[in-house]
């Protein structure tokens, strides 16, 4: 659902996502910082102009609310451009995110250090692309290519089955032949978690049930949500997770859908990872602290 026209002007849009759903956004100009808080501000506006359109109240809104970040965006900006006039006709040496591109730029320095700045992970593939065509367009005296690019024709991890095939019907979200696969074989799992594995796995969903089985990790992290145990050493394994943070927030997500819940599995999450990466005990303490500071910030609180 997308708001085209806010009291300021901007786009409120929502979106559905891990069986929640996303309201944004905003934009502006912050100081850089590891893990940026959402401003009281910035929900204020989104809740007071979605109330708007859902005849609910802003505070309802607000009461509903399990995850709140923001992050920050590479915008490109080549300061060399001859700056703005105000309307007074000053020269005006401010200018707004909304004035800079959102494309991607490719630099090359007088070393030959080739650089891709902007853009957005939406286009990965895209800026992958033209960055390699740029190397061989300006390089062509040094590289070759044999073939034409292929990124896009390129399958994701766990879309396609050991042999390279890809059944539609197999990974369908929620009537899966996958999932009831999975469901057949590990008595361990029900449809709600099976769903989910495939939805997040794909064909790998079987290697994580096997390290399951293996394990014994078949126990959901939280009776809420459908991650579980052996995600945890799956991530660590095989995803390249090292902290808390990486699984909470960046493999399971958790921590932008439901920061109640996240603090809740930081200590199940820490003691496997532990015995995973033979962690000491102050390595232990140092993860856990860095997460609840890392989960605070995708809260309200």
């Amino acid at each position: 659902m997308i708001i085209p026209k806010t009291s300021d002007g901007r786009v409120l849009f929502l979106l559905p996502w891990e069986n929640s759903t996303i309201v944004g956004t905003t934009d502006e100009q912050r100081p850089l910082v590891d893990n940026p808080k959402i401003d009281p501000k910035d929900t204020d506006f989104l809740a007071t102009e979605l109330s708007k359109y859902i005849n609910v109240s802003p505070e309802e809104i607000k009461n509903d609310i399990k995850a709140a970040w923001c992050g920050f965006r590479p915008l490109v900006h080549d300061s060399k451009k001859q700056k703005k006039n105000n309307e007074n006709g000053e020269n005006n040496d401010e200018i707004t995110t909304h004035e800079i591109s959102r494309s991607h730029e490719i630099i090359e320095d007088d070393n030959g250090l080739i650089s891709i700045l902007g853009g957005k992970w939406t286009i990965y593939r895209k800026m992958a692309q033209d960055t390699i065509d740029y190397v061989i367009s300006k390089h062509s005296d040094k590289i070759q290519n044999k073939n034409e690019c292929r990124t896009k024709f390129l399958m994701l991890i766990g879309s396609h089955d050991e042999n390279g095939n890809l059944n539609q019907e197999d990974l369908t979200f929620g009537c899966s032949k996958l999932g009831k696969k999975l469901v057949d074989k590990y008595s361990e799992i029900d449809y709600e978690t099976a769903n989910y594995l495939v939805s997040n796995y794909g064909y790998l969903s079987e290697k994580v049930c096997e390290l399951a089985k293996e394990l014994k990790l078949f126990n959901k992290i939280d009776q809420s949500k459908p991650y579980i145990e052996a995600e945890i050493v799956y991530a660590s394994r095989y995803e390249f997770a090292n902290t808390i943070s990486d699984v909470i927030g960046r493999r399971f997500r958790l921590g932008f859908i439901d920061t109640n819940a996240a603090n809740q599995v930081i200590h199940k999450v820490a003691n496997l990872l532990k015995d995973e990466l033979n962690w000491s005990k102050d390595q232990m303490n140092k993860n856990i602290e860095e997460a609840k500071s890392y989960i605070d910030s995708l809260s309200l609180q």
